[in-house]
């Protein structure tokens, strides 16, 4: 057939799954982020920096009758209960069953499910069951999929986000689009291949504004132009804390059916082998990145500091005090940290009076273990906001997101955005919903891992990494991993007869 009048089904289902955190993912995990079903998706995400505003602007271009079925993203978690997937994909499913001539998917690739290792695979699997094993798939996936044997052998091509912070999100859905209309007009859907090295990271997690990642991209562009075979070739950092067999970075490659190019493919995986170990010297801790940041400050910069190991978008609590502890001892001017996750002592300042102290325990409710104990304070309640912010950078642009209801506190020089719902701050909106006006600040403290730098980075004089200790600590040997694959690094020396291959 033409690809022009195709009837295309899409969906977008994410979830980064942190085996390792202790808050199980459902239903109310994905309606607090953002679950949207049928006609309203086109109304709500139209004009986003996101992977179906990609689809439908290219469905546009082909002349596609297009069918949206479901948005639904939830904030990184513990494993997504099984009756949670499966009320997900009921409107995906019933989309398909009149029959789709072609589907275009924006997943994850990290998802993990209560009762099985490869969620993503899953979905897959469903949707095959009711299209055929000859209707075309298009998967577009985030740089940190673990992407598993089954997905690749269920889809026809596998499109993954070119930049760390993620940007791209529009743009890479409309290339996975161009693939399927490639399928459509030759009546020949594509194949995909992979190659995973024994490792679970690599340096800098897949950051692309520096490190080798970008150039590690740019080498597979290489074998895309120089064989037509070759339609496209995705690179994957992994998402390392998830402890699944399928752990780690990962190519994968979308030929032609019968092309044999294992070589190139393998080219390229070869030189995520070579950058298997993480420089974690820049990371400092709590005491030392506040005194730093402190010393900074008072020589008029601007200094942003990253906990990347309290990260809630990595699967960590978002309520670890050591850093804020640090903080509080350096009562630095023009200081905010946010957010700290705690939702008890949001409801309970709700009733307190603004300008007036009040007497919290905050923090370390979770896992005191990881990052730190509750911490007791008599601040001035601030400011109260229902955590709602549209974000305006250059990830989400257009996308609104929910910290839930929020509350800032003040302790002398320190302000610190508590919120009920877990979140990342990678937006400045993030903070300006809530009375903060970033500009204003000397020392902006984010729970982030990389993601802040699109936003926070132009207006930062210093940035200045820590690890604290949290559930997303960059040390993988704090963890204890019992599913994944062997040999593989850090926890083995793989058999060099056996790597690279």
């Amino acid at each position: 057939m033409t690809a022009s009048g195709a009837r295309i089904v899409t969906a977008q289902i994410h979830h980064e799954t942190n085996t390792f955190c202790r808050l199980p993912t459902t239903m109310t995990s994905f309606r607090r982020h953002q679950c949207v079903i049928g006609d309203e998706i086109g109304t709500c995400f139209r004009d986003t920096n996101s992977e179906t505003a990609g689809f439908i602007e290219a469905a546009s271009e082909q002349g596609w009758t297009l069918v949206p079925t479901i948005f639904a993203i939830a904030t990184p978690a513990g494993p997504v209960e099984r009756a949670c997937i499966e009320q997900l994909l009921r409107p995906l499913l019933d989309a398909l069953a009149p029959g789709a001539d072609g589907v275009l998917l924006s997943l994850h690739g990290a998802l993990v499910l209560s009762d099985m290792h490869d969620g993503d695979g899953h979905i897959l699997e469903r949707v095959r069951d009711i299209i055929g094993p000859d209707i075309p798939i298009a998967v577009t996936l985030d740089l940190h999929a673990n992407v598993s044997p089954r997905l690749t052998s269920l889809a026809n091509t596998i499109v993954s986000y070119r930049t760390y912070p993620h940007t791209d999100m529009r743009a890479r859905a409309k290339d996975a689009a161009e693939l399927l209309a490639e399928m459509l007009a030759a009546s020949q859907p594509y194949a995909c291949l992979r190659c995973q090295p024994p490792q679970i990271e690599i340096d800098g997690g897949g950051r692309t504004d520096c490190g080798a990642m970008a150039s590690i991209i740019a080498a597979a562009d290489d074998h895309v132009r120089q064989r037509d075979t070759i339609r496209a070739l995705a690179v994957f950092a992994g998402f390392p804390a998830a402890d699944i067999p399928h752990c780690g970075p990962s190519a994968v490659m979308t030929v032609r059916k019968g092309a044999d190019e294992a070589q190139a493919l393998h080219a390229v995986a070869r030189l995520l082998w070579r950058i298997r170990q993480p420089d974690l010297s820049r990371f400092l801790g709590p005491d030392q990145a506040a005194a730093r940041a402190a010393a900074l400050a008072a020589c008029n910069n601007r200094v942003v500091i990253a906990d990347n190991a309290d990260n809630p978008g990595s699967g960590a609590y978002g309520d670890s005090t050591d850093l804020l502890a640090a903080l509080l001892k350096a009562n630095a001017p023009g200081t905010i940290i946010a957010p700290i996750v705690d939702p008890e002592v949001v409801s309970d300042l709700q009733s307190a009076a603004l300008g007036r102290p009040a007497s919290i325990t905050l923090g370390g409710k979770t896992d005191p273990t990881r990052g730190g104990e509750g911490i007791h304070l008599r601040p001035i309640v601030q400011s109260r906001s229902d955590g709602r912010y549209v974000c305006k950078g250059r990830m989400f642009n257009g996308l609104e997101r929910n910290l839930g209801p929020s509350v800032v506190v003040r302790c002398d020089n320190v302000e610190i955005l508590v919120t009920s719902y877990r979140g990342q701050i990678f937006d400045l909106e993030a903070l300006r919903a809530n009375g903060l006006e970033p500009l204003d600040k000397s020392i902006i403290a984010v729970k982030s891992t990389l993601h802040y730098r699109a936003d926070f980075e132009p207006i930062a004089d210093h940035i200045l990494e820590t690890d604290c200790g949290g559930l997303s600590s960059p040390r993988r040997t704090r963890q204890i991993f019992t599913n994944l694959r062997h040999p593989i690094h850090p926890f083995d020396q793989p058999d060099p007869t056996m790597w690279p291959p």
